[in-house]
């Protein structure tokens, strides 16, 4: 959306250009057998731009064959090519068995470019083996563009 020169910007106009989904992935189909790290949903070719702020949202829903284990879930990323189990950690989250993990990154490139975001999962704690449903809010990755950047302006305690 543009805006002409002395145009009056709303705070609808600048909510329609703001905190806005850019890229979005779900994973259609069933992983089973999880108990090292692996990747379960990419999401690639993700245009960003530096001193832009994202928000990257990544959920998935795990069970394991052992009520006792928890797992972990990872977002991961990499500037140009496949994001890998290999790529840089961005964010990270702990779920017990049979309960959905939420990952929430805040993300500012300083470089604008081509990104891939990889979501993985892995057993944390325990023996038992995981399976991850495409159902009942299953996996999905969403990038969002929060608008410009403006900065760490918060204050330790």
């Amino acid at each position: 959306m543009a805006f002409a020169a002395g145009q009056i910007v709303t705070e609808d106009d600048i909510r329609a250009i703001t905190n806005r989904p850019v890229a979005r992935a779900n994973r259609s189909t069933t992983k089973t057998g999880v108990t090292g790290e692996v990747g379960i949903l990419r999401l690639a070719n993700v245009s960003l731009t530096s001193g832009r702020l994202y928000r990257i949202e990544g959920k998935t829903r795990g069970d394991s064959s052992v009520n006792t284990d928890s797992w972990i879930s990872r977002i991961r990323y990499v500037l140009g090519g496949p994001a890998t189990t290999a790529s840089t950690i961005l964010e990270r989250c702990e779920g017990d068995d049979q309960k959905t993990g939420t990952v929430v990154a805040l993300f500012t490139p300083t470089t604008t470019g081509t990104y891939s975001f990889l979501m993985t999962v892995a057993r944390a704690i325990g023996s038992g083996t995981f399976v991850f449903e495409p159902d009942e809010g299953g996996t999905t990755v969403v990038v969002y563009d929060m608008g410009e950047d403006p900065g760490d302006t918060g204050v330790d305690i």
